[in-house]
C-alpha cells in the first residue's frame, strides 16, 4: 500500500479534469484543510493567514448538500427479474451493492461520475464490486457512443504500490479485448507476474453469452451530457465552499483577537512583545487579550506619550450574517431555492446548519433517478456476465430485463395522510380503480404485481373475518353451553329466522330484551344470521312519509324457564307483525 496520490496520466485533460475531481473529493470527505490553507494564502497572504491560525473547517456545505440530496438508496430499492434470475437480485441484496449504493450515489452528484467495478469471487461463489473514484481513471469513447467508455485505465493501489490496470474492449484496427496490469511507471506489463497468466484475445473473461466482450465496469453519471466524464459543472460550489471556510476562518480571528476594545499606545515601548510566526512571516506581537494590562517604558526624547483605545472594529453577529447570506448563494447554484431551505442550528458553522426541505429533496431525486437506474440496470448486466462466464449462471443478461423500484425519501406522517387521502377521494369519486389507486400509493409497482397483491389482501380480509366469526361463535356456545333453557330458546328463535318468521333485527331485540342474552353475544349470532327473501318478492319502495316514532314498549320481564321464554318469544312475535 502506498501513500499520496498516483503518478499523473499522460493527457493534460485527465491531468486538470483529475486535479479538479480530486479536489472535491477532499471536500466529500471532510480532507480539504490542506486545500482551505491555501485558498486562505492567496487572498490574505502568509502573515495574515499565520495571524489567522488553523482554517475553520467546521462548515462544507459542498458534503453537506450532497449528503441530503443522495437519499434514494436510503431503504434499499425492490428489484424485480425475469425467471431464472431472481438468484441474481438475491446475490446482490447479499453482496451488500444497495447500502454501498448510498455512498456511490452521494460521490456521483458531487463528483459527477462513478464508477464500480466488479469481479468474481470463487470462494464465495458470488460477484464482488468496488467502488471507482473518476480521478483515478482514464478513459476512451467510441465517437459513435462517446457517453460509453470501451476502454478504462484505473490506478489501483495494492499490496505492491500503485499499479495502472488497463482494460480495453476495442476491436477496430485489429486490436482484440485485453486487461493488462502495469507498474507505478505505467510502462512495464507486469500482468502474467501478478496473475501468473495474461488476459488478451479469446483469454479475456468478461464476455456475454454469445462472445461479445464488455467492460467489468459500471458508469454512473449525474446528468446525461453525451460525454464520458463532465467535471466542471458546479465547480461554483466547490470553489464557494473553500472561499467560505475562508470566511469563517477571519470570522474565527475577529471573534478570539478583534470582537473587544482595542490598546494603543504613542511614545511607549510596550512590555512583553515578541516575534512570532514561521521564518519567513515573522511578526512583533504583544498580547492584547482583555484580561491584560498594558505596561511600557516611556520612548526617549518623548514628553507626553499617549494611551487609549479603540471600539471593535468589527461587529461579529453582523458579520456572521453576511457569511450566511453567501452559504445561501451556494445553494442557488445547486438549484436549491431560498424558499427551499431552513435553518437547522443558529451557527452557520455547524456543518448541517442549512437543512433541504423534503419538497426539493424529492424534486432533485426525480431528476437524478433516470440516471441511476440505467447505471444499475447495466450493473445488474455486469454482475450477470460474469457470474454467467465464471459460475455457469444462466442470468438474464438485457438491462430492460431488471426493474428497479427506489423507496426515496420517505413520506412524513403528514405527507403520507395527504396522499392517502387524495387517492381515496379520486378512488371514491370513480377516477380511478383500485389497481391504479395501489399503484399511485407503491410506485414501480405494475398492473400485474398491484392486482396479485389487492387479491392477496382481499383473501387475507376474508381469512381474517372468518377467524373472527369463529372466535365469536365460540364465546357464544361459551355463554349457552351452560345454560339449557337459552340454548333451546336460541335454536328455536333461530330456526324461525331461517324459515323468515322472525326478521334478524327483530330476533337480536328477542335475544337481549327476552332470552337475556348479552348484547355482544346477541350481534355475534346475528352476524350469521340472513332473513330468506320470499320467492317472486318485489323490493318494498321507499317511504315517502315522515318516520313515525315507535312507541315505547315496556321491558319485559327475565322469563324463569324456556317455556316461558318460549311463550314471550311467541308474544314479540305477534306484536311484532301487528306493527
Amino acid at each position: 500500500m502506498s501513500l499520496g496520490m498516483p503518478p499523473p496520466f499522460d493527457s493534460l485533460a485527465d491531468r486538470e479534469r483529475c486535479d479538479h475531481t480530486a479536489k472535491r473529493r477532499a471536500l466529500l470527505y471532510s480532507r480539504h484543510e490542506s486545500l482551505l490553507r491555501q485558498e486562505l494564502v492567496a487572498r490574505v497572504g502568509e502573515v495574515r493567514a499565520e495571524a489567522y491560525g488553523r482554517p475553520d473547517t467546521t462548515a462544507n456545505p459542498y458534503l453537506s448538500l450532497w449528503s441530503q440530496i443522495a437519499v434514494m438508496y436510503d431503504a434499499e430499492p425492490r428489484t424485480m427479474a425475469p425467471a431464472g434470475s431472481e438468484a441474481l437480485c438475491e446475490m446482490m441484496a447479499d453482496v451488500g451493492y444497495w447500502p454501498g449504493m448510498q455512498r456511490v450515489e452521494r460521490d456521483t452528484l458531487g463528483l459527477r461520475e462513478m464508477l464500480v467495478r466488479f469481479e468474481a469471487d470463487p470462494i464465495d461463489g458470488v460477484v464482488t464490486h468496488r467502488p471507482v473514484f473518476p480521478d483515478l481513471v482514464s478513459a476512451e469513447a467510441e465517437a459513435r457512443r462517446p457517453d460509453v467508455p470501451i476502454r478504462i485505465r484505473e490506478w489501483v493501489d495494492g499490496p505492491f504500490g500503485w499499479e495502472l490496470h488497463d482494460t480495453s474492449i476495442k476491436q477496430d484496427k485489429g486490436e482484440v479485448p485485453y486487461h493488462r496490469v502495469y507498474d507505478a511507471s505505467g510502462k512495464v506489463d507486469v500482468t502474467a507476474d501478478r496473475y501468473g497468466r495474461t488476459f488478451e484475445g479469446a483469454a479475456y473473461p468478461y464476455r456475454y453469452s454469445n462472445g461479445t466482450p464488455r467492460l467489468p465496469y459500471t458508469l454512473y453519471h449525474a446528468a446525461k451530457t453525451g460525454f464520458l466524464f463532465d467535471p466542471w459543472t458546479l465547480r461554483e460550489i466547490v470553489d464557494g465552499s473553500l472561499i467560505l471556510g475562508v470566511y469563517l476562518s477571519f470570522f474565527g480571528h475577529v471573534l478570539q483577537n478583534a470582537a473587544h476594545s482595542q490598546r494603543y499606545m504613542f511614545g511607549v515601548n510596550p512590555h512583553g512583545a515578541a516575534v512570532v510566526g514561521r521564518e519567513g512571516v515573522q511578526r512583533t506581537e504583544v498580547v492584547a487579550d482583555p484580561a491584560t494590562i498594558f505596561t511600557g517604558d516611556v520612548a526617549e526624547g518623548v514628553n507626553s506619550p499617549i494611551i487609549g483605545q479603540w471600539s471593535p472594529p468589527v461587529n461579529a453577529a453582523e458579520l456572521l450574517a453576511s457569511i450566511s447570506m453567501y452559504e445561501r448563494r451556494l445553494l442557488l447554484l445547486a438549484n436549491v431555492q431560498p424558499s427551499d431551505v431552513t435553518r437547522q442550528e443558529a451557527d452557520i458553522r455547524s456543518g448541517y446548519s442549512l437543512a433541504v426541505s423534503r419538497e426539493s429533496v424529492r424534486a432533485a431525486q426525480a431528476l437524478y433517478q433516470p440516471q441511476f437506474l440505467r447505471g444499475d440496470q447495466d450493473a445488474m448486466v455486469c454482475a450477470a456476465v460474469i457470474s454467467n462466464r465464471v459460475f455457469g449462471t444462466s442470468y438474464s443478461e438485457r438491462p430492460r430485463d431488471y426493474r428497479i423500484a427506489y423507496q426515496g425519501l420517505p413520506e412524513s406522517p403528514g405527507e403520507l395522510e395527504a396522499l392517502s387521502k387524495g387517492i381515496q377521494t379520486e378512488l371514491d369519486a370513480g377516477r380511478i380503480g383500485p389497481v391504479t389507486a395501489y399503484k399511485r400509493r407503491y410506485p414501480g409497482t405494475t398492473d400485474k404485481e398491484a392486482c396479485a397483491a389487492l387479491v392477496d389482501a382481499s383473501i387475507e380480509r376474508e381469512v381474517v373475518e372468518a377467524r373472527i366469526r369463529e372466535a365469536r361463535m365460540a364465546e357464544v356456545d361459551r355463554a349457552v353451553v351452560n345454560d339449557t333453557g337459552k340454548a333451546q330458546a336460541v335454536s328455536e328463535l333461530v330456526a324461525k329466522v331461517g324459515r323468515g318468521e322472525v326478521p334478524v333485527e327483530a330476533a337480536c331485540v328477542i335475544m337481549v330484551s327476552v332470552i337475556g342474552l348479552s348484547q355482544e353475544t346477541a350481534e355475534a349470532i346475528c352476524d350469521t344470521l340472513e332473513t330468506p327473501a320470499e320467492e317472486g318478492a318485489e323490493p318494498e319502495p321507499p317511504e315517502s312519509a315522515d318516520p313515525v316514532e315507535a312507541p315505547e314498549t315496556m321491558e319485559p320481564p327475565e322469563p324463569e324457564d324456556a317455556a316461558g321464554a318460549s311463550m314471550m318469544m311467541n308474544m314479540a312475535e305477534d306484536s311484532a307483525a301487528t306493527e
